[in-house]
């Protein structure tokens, strides 16, 4: 009789044990299951983060190389340098150094033009040719103060101040005294002229 009692104690006992260690690894399973997810979503927020970093660094290169590309060529072959242009602005008169493009070329055959120039934004004079010119737009991130560009076609603008944009423009030239000419702009519109210098 006590045998058998303590046998079916033991039993029991033997039942209890197997079905907690079958909880325990049930819980351990549901654990491990809610850790991976969490672990793949922040490998995959990372690895995000890299592509999204990567990408802004791969499109700062291509600004920077495409700016240095264009300032290479402001001189032709064999070093001779790029013409030069003169813009008469504010009662003075700046030289500027054009790119060689097809842009540049063709401004420069339509010289001499005189023509009011509006203000923009406090950093900008821009005038809407007749005709337009031939375009090689680019997103060029960074303007500097004397920057000479198109935007679209047939919107001419000269840049006296430095600033960041979104905007693309086709490149034609760099005025050489940049600070002096935008010290000689007035505010509102003003009248510049373009000329050869010859």
């Amino acid at each position: 009789m006590k045998r058998r009692a303590f046998s079916l104690i033991l039993v029991v006992l033997s039942a209890i044990l197997l079905a907690a260690c079958g909880k325990g690894s049930d819980i351990s399973e549901e654990n491990n299951q809610s850790i991976r997810p969490q672990s793949e979503d922040m490998t995959q927020d990372t690895q995000d983060k890299d592509t999204e970093k990567t990408t802004e660094d791969k499109e700062e290169a291509a600004i920077s190389n495409s700016t240095e590309k264009e300032t290479e060529n402001m001189e032709e072959p064999g070093g001779a340098q790029m013409q030069k242009i003169m813009i008469d602005a504010g009662g003075q008169s700046f030289q500027a150094v054009l790119y060689d493009n097809e842009t540049a070329k063709a401004l420069k055959e339509r010289l001499p033009m005189t023509f009011n120039m509006e203000e923009l934004h406090g950093n900008e004079k821009f005038y809407y040719l007749e005709e337009g010119l031939p375009t090689d737009s680019k997103n060029v991130g960074n303007i500097q103060t004397g920057d000479i560009m198109l935007f679209g076609s047939d919107c001419l603008v000269l840049f006296f101040d430095d600033f960041n944009t979104s905007y693309s423009y086709t490149r034609i030239g760099q005025i050489e005294d940049a600070q002096g000419f935008a010290e000689a702009l007035e505010s509102g519109t003003v009248e510049v002229t373009f000329r050869t210098g010859e």
